[in-house]
């Protein structure tokens, strides 16, 4: 899988002229219940660094905005908190609400205008309840291989895999079922490429031993989308 910092540089080039609006400039409300009279920023990406593209205060009520005449463009975005703590989200709409509270960022998101940030964060929460399972199947399996016990660890290798299947079959519904938003595009541009078996001769012998390399670094960007820049 291609890596998380490549993929944000990527967000940055694609997505540039990638967000969604009328020309009227962004506005982002954002509450957090159990946080207030706390400064704030909205940051943004530059390959694996973080800069700081505004600042707003939290008020007595929990509630800061980011606003501004100008649209933001898209992408994936963080607020930073007290302590160093943040959260991220995506930028493509301009105008929308962002619900938590200090327990659980996450999990406890409500999104008000913004399909993009709804389908993030349902992808953030299966992800979290499947890693669960995940780690305990891969408990499971180091303790089944220490003791060789082959039956059980395909059985346990068999439940990884159809978890991994879970994830990377919702990935292709958002891909198919909303393939104009960035986490579709997002998705996307995470695939590899399918690589073909290398062709053979009459004997069954691979004619070129690097054919399945050649295909990689010809077809590496396919899935890359560089139609907003």
């Amino acid at each position: 899988m291609k890596n998380l910092g490549f993929l944000l540089v990527l967000g940055m080039l694609f997505c540039k002229s990638y967000a969604e609006g009328n020309g009227s400039g962004h506005e982002i409300n954002i509450k957090i219940n159990g946080l207030e009279d706390s400064v704030c920023y909205l940051a943004g990406y530059y390959g694996k660094k973080q800069y700081y593209k505004d600042t707003s205060v939290f008020d007595s009520k929990g509630v800061c905005t980011f606003k501004g005449k100008d649209e933001l463009p898209g992408g994936i975005y963080s607020v930073i908190l007290p302590g160093n703590t943040y959260f991220e989200f995506i930028i493509n709409e301009q105008k929308f609400t962002l619900e938590t509270d200090t327990n659980n960022f996450v999990k406890n998101m409500k999104v008000k205008g913004s399909l993009e940030n709804k389908l993030f964060y349902e992808h953030f929460n299966l992800v979290a309840a499947l890693q669960k399972d995940a780690e305990k199947y891969k408990n499971m399996l180091a303790e089944l291989e220490k003791r060789k016990n082959s039956d059980s660890t395909a059985i346990v290798r068999k439940k990884l895999n159809q978890i991994n299947k879970q994830v990377e079959d919702y990935k292709l519904g958002i891909i198919k079922e909303y393939p104009e938003t960035f986490l579709a595009k997002l998705f996307l541009a995470m695939k590899d490429p399918n690589i073909p078996d290398p062709p053979r001769d009459e004997n069954g012998k691979k004619i070129d031993s690097l054919f399945q390399y050649k295909y990689l670094k010809n077809h590496f960007w396919d899935n890359i989308d560089f139609s907003n820049d």
